[in-house]
């Protein structure tokens, strides 16, 4: 299963690289430091460097006001992607990656829902579905983040 999110995580991030390229061309040389993040988590995935997608992650996320849809879109599936590697975090962690996939996700949608779907459909992901699941267990993965916390 992890290795089937891994594939579909670097799959992701090659689509969500070229075109956040595509988009950021024609602007100013400040943004190109957007791309860049994009490129590190797509490489910081494809190493399964949890940490490193972690960190890159939550600078775009900082920064989610400034994204377009494609790019709100793609950070939603990062974060789902990482909430799936439960070895290697805590549910706290879980938790938070799964709310922020889920706003990420939301906010893509009220962006521009059909650039949304239309960066769902061609990582191959019904984020429907997925939202669903994570949203219908959401307070068990709550109380699992309280355990940790205490």
């Amino acid at each position: 299963m992890k290795k089937l999110f891994s594939l579909f995580a670097v799959a992701v991030l090659c689509i969500s690289a070229i075109s956040c390229s595509d988009s950021k061309k024609e602007e100013s040389s400040n943004d190109v430091t957007e791309v860049g993040k994009f490129e590190m988590l797509k490489q910081s995935l494809k190493d399964k460097d949890w940490t490193a997608a972690d960190s890159v992650a939550n600078l775009v996320y900082e920064d989610k006001e400034n994204c377009n849809a494609r790019e709100l879109a793609n950070v939603a599936l990062v974060y789902f992607v990482l909430a799936e590697q439960t070895d290697d975090i805590n549910a706290k962690q879980q938790l938070e990656y799964i709310n922020r996939a889920i706003e990420c996700s939301d906010e893509a949608e009220k962006a521009d829902e059909d650039e949304a779907n239309d960066t769902y459909e061609k990582a191959g992901k019904d984020i429907k579905s997925l939202k669903k699941k994570y949203q219908d267990k959401l307070s068990d993965y709550e109380k699992e983040a309280k355990k940790t916390i205490e």
